[in-house]
């Protein structure tokens, strides 16, 4: 990074506040005002939400309560506790009306477990057209040809070009004040971050220079020595392996081994709870924080400016070589059970949330209110709405987490509107130019049932341990055995096979994304 920001814009939010009060177009107050009465008739639906991490776990505050008044339904929402519960519920049988998941999709993709949406739609007359990109990311987990979920939160590479937010993506979080203390040094390559360490080792000797949390790891590193975040690499002749034989990967656990001897990235770290994970950097600790784009950065300032207004809390620009490819067909689907006792509302109620008007409601809120449409069809918030992000109370009042229909570009847009354009713009932008979505990489994963799922979900399930034992390696020589028998005991699980069964599978699928 190489600019100095001045104190004034220490909270990247600030810099609406004066905006918001000063534009008669704006509204000055959500006027948030007592509990609504109930809706008559309501439905009350229980859904069970298979994310541990989610940040709601009622379907209450502003938002939640507008969604009831245009649709008519409510939730009964449980979150999940951890990863293994929604498996328990599958085999039980005993499942709620709905499940909102952005995994096990091929199993909930099942006659026996849900409703196919298009039988509903054409049993009650519900009048939605699926758009055909959507329908085919979703069939992708469907063994039999039928659709039993339309996953939210897709957008094609295309799409970014135009728009100010920022697809969701690894990204690199520093202590900027810190950086100017040590007088700005460039961080443009990999060496130059290690000097940079190096540097905040030497001079605060009890600030951990990189944390991480369990999401996303090292994510961001992948996309700067140019991996990408893709669990397969394209070879010379057209096959498919996975990325972890990868030079460039193998490159990347070197340096990964090499910060961990020298300090830079401890132990402890890897067994943090993912809800500890940003602790020490929120709490002035840690100098860096492998985190995301976005919201990660927003709510580790608002933490820091509790500690010290002149902490000051930035994206790193992607340095030199970045990838910032991925394969993403969305992310979380809705699928009605056979256990829901109303799937005429369960459809209707579906078929709203991917509305552009529930996209911009479960986002930003309600129009005229919360937010006015600004230039380029960017909110511009309200007073009300903007103190909330400031004082980490956004999702406490309004409540912006059932998105269930929600769009990647209008969560992007959103979420830009309310950061320091100074900060941010540079290094967004770099991000948007170098994005590039390959979904059919995600598309031709193995479906429940084939042999060579079991063998991709043994070997993801347990990639990071091994990622672990090499990071923490401590002699060379016991980095290349972890590395060797790595490589080794994938094979054994049978790498190979899924490998060649990706070859395949990947050939056949892009064609229908790229013929379109």
């Amino acid at each position: 990074m190489n600019f100095r920001v001045p104190a004034i814009l220490l909270f990247t939010v600030f810099i609406l506040l004066t905006s918001c009060t000063s534009s008669p177009d704006v509204p000055k107050s959500s006027k948030i005002g007592p509990e609504v009465q109930k809706v008559q008739n309501e439905t009350v639906l229980s859904c069970f939400i298979n994310h541990s991490w989610y940040a709601a776990n009622s379907f209450s505050g502003i938002i939640p309560r507008e969604i009831t008044r245009k649709t008519g339904v409510s939730l009964d929402v449980t979150v999940a506790t951890d990863n293994g519960q929604l498996g328990v519920m599958l085999a039980s049988g005993n499942m709620p009306d709905l499940i909102y998941s952005s995994n096990m999709l091929d199993r909930l993709s099942n006659s026996k477990v849900s409703y196919c949406y298009d039988d509903l739609i054409s049993e009650y007359d519900v009048k939605w057209e699926i758009p055909q990109i959507l329908r085919m990311n979703s069939l992708s987990f469907s063994s039999d040809g039928k659709l039993y979920t339309i996953l939210n939160h897709y957008s094609s590479t295309e799409e970014w070009k135009e728009v100010s937010g920022v697809p969701m993506a690894g990204s690199l979080i520093a202590r900027q004040d810190i950086l100017n203390e040590l007088g700005n040094p460039p961080i443009n390559n990999f060496n130059d971050l290690m000097h940079v360490y190096e540097l905040v080792k030497k001079n605060y000797p009890d600030m951990i220079p990189l944390i991480f949390n369990g999401e996303h790891r090292f994510n961001v590193f992948k996309i700067w020595i140019g991996l990408g975040i893709l669990p397969f690499a394209e070879q010379k002749d057209g096959s498919y392996v996975y990325s972890y034989r990868d030079d460039k990967y193998l490159r990347l656990m070197k340096l990964l081994n090499e910060m961990y001897l020298k300090g830079y990235l401890l132990a402890d770290n890897f067994v943090a709870e993912e809800t500890m994970a940003a602790i020490p950097y929120k709490t002035g600790k840690a100098f860096s924080y492998s985190s995301c784009t976005q919201n990660s950065n927003v709510d580790a300032q608002a933490d820091l400016s509790k500690l010290d207004p002149n902490y000051l809390s930035v994206e790193l620009m992607p340095i030199e070589g970045a990838n910032y490819t991925i394969s993403d067909i969305g992310w979380s689907g809705t699928f009605i059970t056979k256990s829901n006792k109303h799937p005429k509302e369960s459809i209707e109620f579906i078929r709203w949330m991917f509305t552009e008007e529930a996209q911009k409601l479960t986002q930003w809120g309600r129009e005229g209110v919360d937010y006015v449409l600004g230039p380029g069809k960017s909110p511009v918030f309200s007073k009300d709405f903007v103190n909330s992000i400031r004082s980490n109370t956004n999702n406490a009042i309004y409540n912006p987490w059932f998105y269930f229909g929600g769009s990647a570009i209008v969560e992007a847009v959103g979420r830009y509107a309310v950061l320091d354009k100074e900060i941010y713009e540079d290094t967004y932008t770099k991000i948007r130019h170098s994005y590039k979505n390959c979904p059919w990489m995600a598309a031709a994963i193995p479906l429940a049932g084939e042999p060579e799922k079991d063998i991709y979900n043994k070997i993801a399930n347990m990639a990071n341990s091994y990622e672990t034992k090499l990071i923490i390696s401590q002699t060379s020589d016991e980095f290349e055995r972890n590395y060797s028998r790595y490589i080794s005991d994938m094979d054994k699980m049978g790498a190979l096979q899924v490998e060649a069964y990706m070859t395949q599978s990947i050939a056949r699928v892009k064609s229908l994304y790229t013929n379109k």
